[in-house]
């Protein structure tokens, strides 16, 4: 007996150290089922999942951060106080100009912006390796550009200088070790990384209808011209905006906002929502800014409770009172109040985005970010500031 167990633990050792031989890292093989960077980035269309996943962020950012650090930080409008209702304060804070670095929206703001920035940095880290067309290639860094561009044109603004981050960040230990980045050393990255946009993305016109709503030429064109506006240097400004063709007003301003006409001949940059069960692409603008308690009168949708979720981008006074009487574009924008059962309730919201849902809470609208008459006013604006 003995004499048997022996042998068992010899081989049972030879066994151990047979296999430690042939392969000391086959415990740390990366699970067939998951993708990462060792299986993935191998072909084209991991190329085109991946820039997609970059301009995925965007939608969560165009929901939220948007609109309450854009807009409604303006004098333009302001978040309807709701007393009975304290779980949105953090809105408040916000529309207040109160918000510190424990506000979770400024949170979510920069964590969904930082995420795109390093889906943006992945693309561009593997995108030489993938066998494929160097068209192909240079649309896809143009795009990743664009986006990484954009993302820092966003931040420079709300927070001054931000860490700068090209690179894919390897470790969460990694993500520590950058500093704040001068103001002016972000600027000029942003710069850096649109004119390579510029060099590498096609015109808005050369894409197929499935690939509509990528970001184009223009699009670049148009973001290098506000960037240069925004530090004063109204001369490249206007040299980027006039490049900016291929572009038309739509006949009507109600126009731009109906579902049935997206990514129309005004657009340039507009993010793209899709009301598509079992996802999570849609958009909600007019459940966000119908009143407080307005039941299913503004939204026409009974499945909803406005009891907390809205109120956001109340429509102010200066506001409402700064269009000229006859502007159509006034009863497009925002109505002063709705009817309920009890009467008429002059509580203001913006309601160009309502244009009905597909399913109960979900809505199929875009949000339009740059136009070509946003393009048109900058060049007069331009013009104006040189003296012309």
């Amino acid at each position: 007996m003995k004499t048997q167990s022996k042998y068992l633990s010899i081989a049972l050792l030879v066994f151990i150290a047979s296999v430690s031989g042939c392969k000391k890292d086959f415990l740390n093989q990366a699970p067939e089922s998951s993708l990462t960077d060792v299986n993935f980035w191998k072909t084209e269309s991991d190329l085109k999942q991946g820039v997609n996943g970059a301009y995925s962020s965007l939608r969560g950012l165009g929901t939220f951060s948007f609109w309450l650090f854009g807009e409604m930080r303006s004098d333009n409008t302001t978040f309807q106080y709701n007393a009975p209702q304290r779980g949105q304060e953090n809105r408040e804070q916000v529309d207040q100009f109160l918000a510190n670095s424990a506000n979770t929206l400024i949170q979510d703001f920069w964590r969904d912006t930082y995420t795109s920035i390093f889906r943006c940095n992945d693309v561009l880290e593997h995108v030489e390796a993938i066998p494929m067309s160097d068209a192909g290639k240079t649309q896809a860094i143009g795009e990743v550009k664009f986006l990484r561009a954009f993302h820092y044109f966003n931040l420079v603004r709300q927070f001054g200088g931000v860490p700068l981050r090209l690179e894919v960040t390897k470790a969460p230990t990694d993500a520590p070790s950058k500093g704040r980045a001068t103001v002016e050393a972000i600027y000029n990255q942003i710069i850096v990384d649109l004119n390579d946009a510029v060099n590498s993305l096609p015109d808005a016109s050369s894409y197929a209808a499935s690939d509509k709503g990528r970001v184009s030429k223009g699009s670049a064109y148009a973001l290098l011209g506000e960037v240069f506006m925004t530090r004063k240097n109204f001369s490249d400004a206007l040299t980027a905006l006039r490049k900016v063709t291929g572009y038309s007003l739509v006949p009507t301003y109600a126009s731009i906002f109906l579902t049935t006409n997206k990514n129309n001949s005004e657009s340039i940059f507009e993010i793209q929502y899709y009301s598509t069960a079992g996802t999570n692409l849609s958009s909600n603008f007019m459940y966000q800014f119908a009143p407080f308690n307005s039941g299913t009168v503004v939204t026409q949708d009974p499945g909803t409770n406005l009891s907390f979720t809205s109120g956001w981008n109340t429509p102010t006074t200066d506001l409402i009172s700064s269009y000229e009487a006859g502007d159509l574009r006034k009863d497009v924008s925002l109505a002063e109040g709705f009817t309920s059962a009890s009467g008429f309730v002059a509580v203001p919201y913006i309601k160009k985005y309502n244009q009905g849902f597909v399913q109960p809470g979900q809505t199929n609208v875009n949000f339009p970010v740059i136009r070509y008459a946003d393009v048109m006013l900058e060049i007069a604006e331009c013009l104006n500031e040189q003296g012309f």
